[in-house]
């Protein structure tokens, strides 16, 4: 798939006849900065529990700004989008870890004396350099230690972005307008969240990102799990899906399904109610994530509130995983989640040497010229782990 881009941009290339190298404007970057531990600031972010009344939706005036904000942070444009953070009691902070460079956008944010903070609409990480998938975690309280195990796999995978809600899912007792049976603080399950709004605004700025959603089920739910794919009982159990039945061999969830059973002592499972026939197989028909916001917008639903997805776009990767994997074996998964994650997102990253977030003829000429052994300065070659070596 790699070389067929890179020949075709080529071709255009000798077509155009154009070559040429392009500039690169300054970003805008007025914005306070920290250094440190990314990994250890996260941890002082604190989500609230059940019920606590903390969440409160948004109107559609301040899901579409956060929309711009991000679209402005993707675009260098760090002050404006600062400056409209800061009407939504928020902030977007530069954060320097070693020698990596993040931008991170608070909503809500409420500092504490202890140095925690709560970012009650979200934590939202963007690392410019990085490749091109996402970590989501919609329910960081409610689904034990996802929050820890996103920050692991966002840090490890080396990815452009972070989600992270900012409350329990149960937070507000008020019923979600978009799906009746959750509570509108459910980020997997109300259009009228920050946090979809956040995901909407990156799944349109680049339709080849990969968005990967960790969740956790409990006993119930196991048991139920167990019926169906796992006849040896192994606490250590997840269940991958992309949100709809769907078997694509050379997909994300699939390879990670296999790289999970073949170099893990995990129990995986495939969401797939049409191939789940019997306990000795590893399919099933729970909890397959039919009912996200997230994954319906990312496989072309319009009415991601009533209508389920019929096709895949194989870019959301849903991974429900039960306390035990959560708990004692998120190394593992993670692991797995990098080496797939290698073979599939990576490599194209490389191609897009001046991460624009698109390959196309720029990149060819940038390749070309480069091979030649042409001076790149002054072009938008970007040299980095993750671009340039096609």
């Amino acid at each position: 798939m790699l070389k067929i881009k890179i020949i075709k941009t080529f071709l255009l290339l000798l077509v155009s006849g154009y070559f040429l190298g392009t500039g690169v404007s300054n970003v805008d970057a007025v914005v306070s900065t920290r250094e440190g531990s990314l990994n250890s600031y996260l941890e002082k972010m604190r989500f609230g529990i059940e019920g606590d009344g903390l969440w409160v939706t948004p109107t559609l005036a301040q899901q579409n700004e956060v929309g711009e904000i991000v679209e402005d942070i993707l675009e260098g444009q760090y002050s404006n989008a600062n400056d409209k953070a800061a009407i939504l009691d928020g902030e977007v902070l530069k954060f320097i870890d070693g020698t990596k460079e993040y931008y991170i956008l608070h909503i809500n944010l409420e500092r504490m004396v202890s140095g925690n903070y709560r970012s009650l609409g979200g934590t939202y990480v963007f690392y410019p350099e990085g490749v091109n998938s996402a970590i989501q975690i919609p329910h960081p309280s409610f689904d034990i230690n996802t929050d820890k195990e996103g920050v692991e796999a966002y840090l490890s995978l080396g990815s452009k972005y972070l989600l992270l809600s900012g409350t329990h899912r149960n937070s507000s007792d008020v019923t979600s307008s978009c799906q009746l049976e959750y509570k509108e603080s459910d980020a997997s399950h109300n259009n009228g969240h920050y946090f979809f709004s956040v995901h909407k605004a990156l799944s349109m700025a680049n339709d080849d990102t990969i968005f990967i959603e960790l969740h956790g089920f409990g006993s119930s739910m196991r048991n139920t799990l167990w019926s169906q794919c796992d006849a040896t009982h192994n606490m250590e159990l997840i269940n991958i899906s992309e949100g709809i039945d769907d078997l694509d061999e050379t997909s994300f969830m699939y390879l990670l399904h296999q790289e999970i059973t073949e170099n893990t002592t995990i129990k995986s499972c495939v969401y797939s109610p049409s191939n789940n026939v019997n306990v000795d197989d590893v399919y099933t028909s729970a909890t397959g994530g039919t009912h996200n916001v997230i994954g319906r917008l990312i496989n072309d639903v319009t009415n991601v509130c009533d209508v389920p997805a019929t096709s895949s776009s194989h870019r959301f990767v849903h991974i429900e995983q039960s306390y035990e994997v959560r708990n004692n074996r998120r190394g593992d998964v993670v692991e797995a989640l990098r080496n797939v994650h290698e073979k599939l997102v990576v490599s194209l990253t490389r191609a897009n040497v001046d991460q624009n977030s698109t390959i196309n003829t720029v990149d060819a000429m940038l390749t070309l010229k480069n091979s030649l052994g042409l001076d790149m300065s002054g072009t938008s070659w970007q040299s980095s782990a993750t671009t340039g070596d096609v």
